[in-house]
C-alpha cells in the first residue's frame, strides 16, 4: 500500500501546519511481474511473457527512435528536440557544444489506466518512513500445516517487502534468532523483493524463535526486518 504520513510543514506562506507525504511500500522488478502475470488469468507461460515484453521493448525503441508517437497499453512514447541556434541552417548536434541541444524522451499515461490506478488507490497512515528495511508481512513451513511446528532442515516461504539480497554476503539473509543464539538459513532456493525461499540450518534446535531478514539497502549498512510473530521448531 501507498505509505501515507503528515510532516511538519515549515512554509511560513503556508496556514496549515503539516503536509502529507507519502512513499511507496516497495518495489516490483521485471522478473517478479512476470511471474505474477504468469500465475494470473492467463494461458501464456512465463517464457511466452518475457517473449513478448523483450518484442515490444524492441520495436518501442526502434519505432521511437525513428521519431514515431507510438501508444501502448499504459501509455504513450514519443521523442522530442530542444535547444538555441545561432544561424537558420545551424546543425542540430545533442551533447556537443553549449547550445543545449537535447533530445528528450517523453512518457504519456494512457487517462484511463490513470484513472483506475488512482480509483482503486490503497493506503495507510504511517508515523514515519522507512522505505530501505525488509518487512516480513507472512510466513509459512513448506508441506507443513497451518500452526504446525517446523523442524530443523524445513523449507520457509516469507512474503513481504525488500527482501532482496546478496545470498553471498554472510551478514545478509534471513536469520533466526532467541535469547542466546542467532543461525543464519544457509539456503535459499528463491530470493526476490517480495518473496524469499530459505531453509532452516540442519542443527537448529527445538524451541521458540524470532524470525529476521537482514539486508543491505544501500550496500554497506546492514538492516534488520523483524517478524512479529515467532516460530515454534520441534
Amino acid at each position: 500500500m501507498l505509505q501515507i504520513a503528515s510532516v511538519t510543514n515549515y512554509l511560513k506562506t503556508c496556514l496549515q501546519p503539516y503536509l502529507v507525504r507519502s512513499a511507496n511500500s516497495d518495489i516490483v522488478e521485471v522478473d517478479e511481474l512476470v511471474d505474477i502475470m504468469a500465475a494470473g488469468r492467463t494461458t501464456l507461460s512465463k517464457p511466452d511473457i518475457i517473449g513478448c515484453l523483450h518484442l515490444l521493448q524492441e520495436e518501442l525503441i526502434k519505432l521511437v527512435s525513428d521519431g514515431k508517437h507510438v501508444k501502448t497499453p499504459v501509455g504513450s512514447f514519443y521523442l522530442s528536440a530542444s535547444g538555441r541556434l545561432e544561424t537558420k541552417a545551424q546543425a542540430f548536434t545533442p551533447g556537443i557544444g553549449d547550445l543545449d541541444h537535447e533530445i528528450t524522451l517523453h512518457f504519456r499515461t494512457n487517462k484511463t489506466v490513470e484513472a483506475k490506478m488512482k480509483s482503486q488507490a490503497r493506503w495507510e497512515r504511517v508515523e514515519t518512513f522507512d522505505v530501505t528495511t525488509a518487512v516480513i508481512d507472512s510466513l509459512s513451513v513448506v508441506a507443513r500445516e497451518p500452526g504446525e511446528s517446523a523442524h530443523a532442515g524445513d523449507t520457509l516461504r516469507v512474503v513481504g517487502r525488500r527482501l532482496k539480497f546478496d545470498s553471498a554476503d554472510p551478514e545478509c539473509g534471513l536469520f533466526i534468532e532467541n535469547e542466546s543464539s542467532s543461525l543464519r538459513c544457509p539456503v535459499y532456493p528463491d530470493i526476490a523483493p517480495s518473496k524469499l525461499i530459505a531453509v532452516l540450518p540442519a542443527d537448529l534446535p527445538s524451541g521458540t524463535w524470532k524470525v529476521v531478514a537482514v539486508t543491505k539497502p544501500n550496500g554497506k549498512k546492514s538492516k534488520s526486518g523483524y517478524y512479529e510473530k515467532t516460530i515454534e521448531v520441534a
